[in-house]
């Protein structure tokens, strides 16, 4: 496992954290279904290769990755590792590739697959960040009614949770590029709060009145580094400073446990989002193309 975190690192802005894979694997949900293949050469791992679907996926649903070192692409391997995984099964087949990718993306497009969606990655500098604007975001939503406090500030139980599952499924609903299936509250749970990432003190929440409105979650998956989880609102609440204010609160809790950067990823047609990511000065990282491969239409 070590070796194949490293090799999916290759792919991404950031380090892969071997931690991360190790609880993926054990918390991977029983009603979902996961293949992952690996070619060895001499005893190192040199193409890793994994097919999946999620418990709340449409049954034909599959999301394919695919890596390989670098001094073993061209030479039929990632095909090969492409070619097994696509037979496994699965007519509605995804992947991703970075923005910055042009071997890759030539890869997969020879091999049937469209892009169809455009996510942009940016990070921030918790050592450079201004200050004074975090707080000013806050202090706005908070002269206006807004309460914030975190998940750990909860119960926890079964009913918090489930509060927890509803807004950021709600507020999820009409984003750009947010059109699959939802988890049920059973799935989400082992999705999220029982991942070992999952933080009670990084899901900050937005409520007016006794309603919660708003979740801005963080999450860490490499040494010193955060990323933006998720951050939503309401429809009724939006206008009113409430997402600025809780990606501010994300940031600050991140500064707080060490972090030296944020990063986060945005739907291209996001625009909101997009805005408040801007002006609280996140910069812009290579991004991601996201590509489908109808079987039934390609065959």
């Amino acid at each position: 496992l070590p070796q194949i975190a490293e090799l999916i690192g290759l792919n991404r802005n950031e380090p892969y954290a071997l931690q991360t894979l190790l609880d993926f694997e054990e918390k991977f949900p029983a009603a979902g279904s996961k293949r992952m293949l690996v070619a060895e050469q001499e005893g190192e791992v040199v193409c890793w290769g994994r097919t999946m679907r999620m418990p709340h996926d449409a049954p034909e649903h599959r999301q394919i990755d695919v890596a390989s070192l670098p001094a073993f692409r061209q030479k039929g391997l990632g095909t090969a590792m492409l070619e097994t995984l696509v037979g496994i099964g699965g007519e509605s087949l995804k992947a991703n590739v970075r923005d910055d990718d042009a071997e890759s993306l030539r890869f997969v497009e020879r091999h049937g697959f469209v892009r169809y969606r455009h996510l942009f990655e940016s990070r921030l500098n918790l050592e450079t960040v201004d200050l004074d604007l975090l707080w000013q975001a806050i202090d706005r939503a908070e002269q206006s009614g807004v309460r914030f406090f975190s998940f750990a500030e909860t119960a926890m139980d079964s009913e918090a949770k489930r509060r927890l599952w509803s807004v950021n499924s709600i507020s999820n609903l009409d984003q750009p590029g947010q059109d699959e299936p939802k988890p049920t509250f059973e799935d989400w749970c082992t999705i999220v709060t029982d991942a070992g990432w999952f933080e009670p003190a990084a899901q900050i929440l937005a409520a007016v009145g006794d309603e919660w409105v708003g979740l801005g979650a963080v999450g860490t998956f490499s040494p010193a580094r955060y990323y933006n989880l998720y951050t939503g609102v309401l429809k009724p609440y939006r206008g009113r400073g409430i997402a600025t204010a809780l990606k501010a609160l994300g940031i600050r809790y991140a500064q707080s446990r060490g972090a030296t950067s944020i990063r986060t990823n945005n739907d291209s047609q996001n625009a909101p989002m997009l805005s408040i990511n801007r002006r609280l000065g996140y910069q812009p990282l290579p991004g991601w193309y996201s590509l489908k491969k109808e079987i039934s239409l390609a065959s």
